[in-house]
């Protein structure tokens, strides 16, 4: 992922509407440069700062090791970094059961 694509998606997202869980899916962004993991660090920052819980799904190891290096994670619980797409899905059902937005 580079700059321009990560700063047309913090650019998106300060365009969305009503939400209470953002899943962020890296799942098909097998490299990301240092300004990409700064812009979705401020993509994070917006959302915390609104009370959302965030998500991030699917980091390869390069990209989780560059947004930790840049500590781009920083607002994010380990128990919100996911594996993949479908644990994502559960991981997002019980946080929204959690906050009674949903029934179990």
């Amino acid at each position: 992922m580079s700059f321009g694509a990560a700063n047309e998606m913090v650019r998106k997202f300060s365009n969305l509407g009503t939400y209470q869980v953002m899943v962020i899916d890296l799942l098909d962004v097998p490299h990301m440069d240092g300004s990409a993991a700064l812009a979705l660090e401020e993509v994070i920052q917006r959302a915390v700062k609104a009370d959302k819980s965030v998500f991030v799904a699917g980091m390869t190891t390069p990209v989780r090791n560059l947004m930790r290096r840049l500590d781009s994670l920083k607002l994010v619980p380990e128990t919100r970094l996911i594996n993949t797409r479908s644990e994502a899905v559960g991981a997002v059902i019980e946080e929204l059961q959690k906050q009674g937005l949903t029934e179990p």
